[in-house]
């Protein structure tokens, strides 16, 4: 699901292009689905020490849903509209550590 609302911004009306007008809120609602897949790896050498790594592919999910600007039937237009999207979300890696040097203690870092 992706949902978004923000100003739309402003326009020059016609005839003369000189009148500015607020064309008020713009908002999106779309759902979608896409199709990707996550892989990992924990390594424990020692108790006190474990080394991970995740890898997650590129995926792209299509959205489709509506487009609304609040304002623009005032002028005429019409106020909403269907819409699709594709938005694709890059390949990812990651790896880690974490240091358990006593009870109730664990240093970790990693890197994405």
């Amino acid at each position: 699901m992706f949902d978004t609302n923000m100003w739309a911004g402003k326009t020059l009306l016609p005839p003369a292009y000189t009148t500015e007008f607020d064309l008020g809120q713009y908002e999106e609602s779309e759902t979608g689905w896409g199709l990707g897949a996550t892989f990992g790896l924990l390594l424990k050498p020692h108790p006190m020490f474990s080394l991970g790594a995740t890898f997650r592919t590129a995926s792209t999910v299509k959205f489709s849903g509506e487009a609304v600007i609040s304002n623009l039937v005032a002028i005429g237009q019409p106020g909403s509209s269907e819409m699709e999207r594709s938005v694709t979300w890059p390949e990812w890696l990651a790896v880690g550590a974490a240091f358990f040097p006593m009870e109730n203690l664990t240093f970790t870092a990693d890197v994405q």
